[in-house]
């Protein structure tokens, strides 16, 4: 959780491209979300229109929620280019959660 980077970088620079106030706050509040996002609403419950969010944060990452384990590993790392020689182990098994420079 970074909300130096976040929140207000991303402050700094939607408002340096031009964004009006409310519109660079709701884009800086949008980005520092991801690291905040540890509960689930659900929305219209029992109506067609239901919405559930996912979960992207645990607030301590010594007790991670095993619901949570799909997506650590990407979180902020982008796999990239999972063919790439790099991303294959030294068995030469391809791990496909590997970051690579391509």
């Amino acid at each position: 959780m970074d909300i130096e980077f976040h929140y207000y970088m991303t402050f700094l620079i939607a408002g340096k491209a031009g964004f009006g106030k409310d519109d660079t706050a709701t884009i800086a509040y949008s980005s520092q979300y991801v690291d905040d996002n540890d509960i689930i609403y659900e929305i219209h419950k029992d109506k067609a229109q239901y919405y559930r969010n996912y979960i992207s944060q645990t607030m301590n990452i010594l007790k991670p929620k095993a619901k949570l384990f799909r997506i650590y590993s990407l979180f902020h790392f982008i796999p990239g280019e999972p063919l790439y020689e790099g991303a294959f182990r030294k068995d030469g098994a391809l791990h496909w959660l590997n970051t690579t420079p391509q």
